[in-house]
């Protein structure tokens, strides 16, 4: 894997209108300025802007037909094109070229950024913003999101998206790798990556994720032949389409991490992404079982900061371990290759081979979906695809 030269981090700034967000966010730059660390903005609307009034030469010129229009002074320029992007698409180019590597959106809610939800006054939020919230700021019983950070205080906020922006910097060569759960059987044959919550599979969600602190993320997954061979021996034993494990493909951003012949499990998730970190020279390995649904991001932040102090780490609670979330620094890929060569099959067995770290956590923190009870709990919906 290849980490980027400029690693760039940016947040959406979401809530209702009337909430406070330009006001906070104007006094989050001004502190980052202050800190040297001055952001980009992007600020998304739902007209089509002008930069000077219609009368106005510049105006006239994209009325005339030009592609675009670059009005320039000695210290400002402003640049108006025409589009037929998504606004989605234009905020990631604009990201790929900012002159800033922190970029915060005011609105964005069509993106896949980690988002900072802001409602400071009383206004209702008749829905949650998009996945995933890092951070709220303002009345928290006004935000219907589950988050733990409280960034309500401009400054300490701009301390925090810095000290969140140099993470992402560290980890630029950490290796993200979302454990997919095999194929269901428990569940009746449902993969647990196509499983949805509030309208996004499990699978997106774990890669929106991982993204939010890592540059190279991917979803572990049986080869394809192996998949076809144990669907095809499905069919032939004359299972219902239910009770049969139909494969659902992810969804086309995310890469796939193909599982070694002769492991299945989690196991054969680590022994594949241990095979491709020490090929990529990856710095440490980041795992999340697709079905960790209710997992705050400070855990996974949490687990990235222990973990760069060069010792293994796994989320725990009252109930012991919790392996399919849990960091590997490359100092133990060796250790995870022997104890698979010599055949622990299960994450429980890998981790008895090591020196590692407990992150505790609240066990409903750590909540996965073993049993349709679990769907129904949890307020999992089964896509239609």
């Amino acid at each position: 894997m290849t980490a980027p030269s400029v690693v760039r981090s940016v947040l959406a700034i979401n809530g209702p209108s009337g909430a406070g967000k330009t006001t906070w966010l104007s006094r989050v730059i001004e502190s980052l300025a202050r800190l040297n660390a001055a952001p980009a903005v992007v600020k998304t609307c739902h007209h089509a802007p002008d930069i000077e009034p219609r009368r106005k030469d510049s105006a006239r010129h994209l009325e005339a037909g030009a592609t675009a229009v670059l009005l320039a002074s000695r210290t400002k320029i402003a640049l108006t094109r025409r589009t037929k992007e998504t606004v989605a698409d234009e905020i990631r180019r604009f990201v790929d070229t900012a002159p800033s590597s922190i970029i915060l959106i005011e609105g964005g809610q069509e993106t896949d950024f980690p988002k900072i939800a802001v409602n400071s006054t009383g206004i209702e939020w008749s829905k949650s913003p998009p996945f995933p919230v890092l951070a709220y700021a303002g009345r928290r019983e006004m935000i219907p999101a589950v988050c733990d950070r409280n960034w309500s205080n401009p400054e300490a906020a701009a301390d925090e998206i810095l000290g969140w922006h140099n993470l992402r910097k560290r980890t630029a060569s950490v290796l993200g790798v979302i454990l997919s759960g095999g194929e269901g059987k428990r569940l009746g044959g449902l993969r647990k990556g196509a499983l949805l919550l509030d309208n996004l599979r499990l699978d997106d969600r774990a890669f929106r994720m991982l993204r939010t602190f890592l540059h190279d993320v991917r979803l572990s997954t049986p080869r394809a032949d192996e998949r076809a061979s144990s669907e095809s021996g499905a069919k032939r034993s004359g299972n219902s389409s239910r009770e049969s494990s139909v494969f659902v493909p992810p969804p086309p951003e995310i890469p796939l991490l193909l599982d070694p012949p002769g492991i299945a499990g989690p196991v054969a998730g680590v022994a594949a992404a241990v095979e491709f970190a020490e090929k990529n020279n990856a710095s440490g390995i980041l795992l999340l079982g697709v079905d960790h649904c209710r997992l705050p991001l400070s855990a996974l932040e949490s687990l990235l900061r222990i973990g760069l102090d060069g010792l293994p780490a796994v989320a725990s609670s009252q109930d012991g371990l919790t392996p399919t979330i849990c960091f590997f620094p490359r100092n133990s890929f060796s250790n995870l290759r022997n104890a698979i060569s010599a055949g622990a099959r299960s994450l429980k067995a890998l981790f008895s081979s090591l020196d590692f770290r407990p992150l505790p956590l609240e066990k409903d923190l750590l909540q996965d979906i073993d049993t349709p009870e679990d769907i129904e709990r949890l307020g999992i919906k089964i896509s239609s695809a």
